[in-house]
């Protein structure tokens, strides 16, 4: 049974990356189609998020209380549907609310997922299936390139909405025919415990030192990332004039294998160092943003393209090899009676304040001024998520 749920809601996570990125690898045609300027095409990419974030709490607060593969069911076929019904958008109005409708869907999903597979797993076990299932995130987000700009090119970009959205349907009801685990079964946890308000939840978060510093370096990093994956293709077509079939299959690709990689080696080595600390794995985390940071502020300033390829696949690998590590600090540094809380209010504030308003930013800095002044706003984000990472580390150091 655990195998099963985690083939079935790494697929689950696969697909939510598909039709969360699709819009990305699409809107240099669509923004032609429904005459889109760069702010709106940067809101249309970013609307998504104000769903997401917006209904993510609500979800974690269900998801403590009720069964979680059914919360994961309703959300799927929500998003599913709707990813599907973006095709017949007519003007900016209708696709903005269409993306934001999937967002309230796919809010239910990510972190009810991971709260489950720490029920399904133990703790020695769990950075390497976080590393599994967030290997999903590069795999989801490169298929939504790659499919996006194929099936743009040969069938139009509104098919490709049709496509990507109806095979989550079917994942809706494999996934509510699975057994729950027990809640905190590996923490001993009494179900009958939970019952505090969402208010009381919520403030046993904020005070939560350990978490909230992590969640702090997640929204930076968040912040970063997510423009990156929303603006790199625009950048590789009007920058280093590219072709936007190309620039897709090109940039899809590195985050695919990067992304996979990262994440696995990321899981792997993270073991490591949590062994020879407390907490070693955000340590771990740390050294690889610190590592990253520089090589994404170079990748904008070298004129070789090659050169370009080599610096972006480094830095994404080293970023994404910090995924599973930080989804296991967010969930051990609290309690087993609100993990989906946990991971739910953490989704709410790296959108909220990550990747929700950094595509509009760079789409207003470049209306300004250019793509390529605008975009270096990404890799100055990095610093602080290094920073905050750290911080979280050597507090923890200190209290042990």
């Amino acid at each position: 049974m655990p195998q099963r749920a985690l083939i079935i809601l790494t697929l689950i996570n696969i697909l939510n990356y598909i039709d969360r990125w699709i819009v990305a690898a699409v809107i240099p045609v669509m923004s032609v189609d429904l005459n889109l300027n760069h702010t709106q095409s940067g809101l249309i990419m970013s609307a998504f998020m104000l769903g997401y974030f917006a209904t993510s709490p609500l979800f974690g607060y269900l998801a403590d209380r009720y069964k979680r593969l059914h919360v994961i069911s309703a959300g799927t076929l929500v998003w599913s549907i709707t990813t599907a019904a973006a095709g017949v958008a007519q003007n900016f109005y209708q696709m903005l609310a269409s993306r934001i409708v999937v967002g309230v869907g796919e809010a239910s999903t990510v972190s009810t997922s991971q709260a489950l597979l720490s029920d399904y797993y133990p703790p020695q076990k769990r950075s390497q299936i976080m590393a599994i299932f967030t290997a999903a995130i590069p795999v989801g987000a490169a298929l939504g390139f790659v499919l996006g700009g194929l099936l743009s090119h040969h069938y139009g970009w509104r098919n490709a909405f049709f496509i990507a959205g109806l095979p989550g349907v079917l994942l809706a009801v494999f996934i509510y025919l699975l057994k729950e685990p027990k809640r905190g079964a590996f923490e001993n946890l009494n179900e009958e415990q939970v019952t505090t308000s969402f208010k009381e939840d919520v403030l046993i978060l904020l005070k939560n030192s350990n978490y909230m510093l992590t969640v702090y370096g997640y929204t930076a990093f968040t912040f970063a990332i997510g423009g990156i994956a929303s603006w790199i293709p625009q950048y590789l077509v009007k920058v280093r004039n590219i072709p936007l079939k190309d620039a897709d299959m090109v940039f899809g690709g590195i985050t695919v294998v990067t992304g996979v990689l990262g994440s696995l080696f990321g899981g792997w080595l993270a073991t490591y160092f949590l062994k020879r600390k407390a907490r070693g794995d955000l340590f771990f985390v740390f050294l690889l943003t610190a590592i990253a940071t520089p090589l994404t502020f170079a990748c904008f300033f070298v004129n070789d393209l090659t050169l370009f390829y080599v610096l972006i696949s480094t830095a994404e690998f080293f970023l994404f090899a910090t995924q599973p590590s930080v989804n296991v600090v967010l969930l051990e540094v609290v309690s087993p009676k609100i993990k989906s809380l946990a991971l739910a209010f953490s989704v709410f504030t790296i959108h909220l304040l990550g990747d929700l308003i950094s595509p509009p930013l760079v789409g207003i800095l470049s209306d300004y001024f250019s793509l390529q002044k605008g975009i270096l706003l990404l890799p100055l984000a990095l610093i602080p998520s290094g920073y905050f990472y750290l911080k979280a580390y050597l507090r923890i150091q200190k209290m042990n």
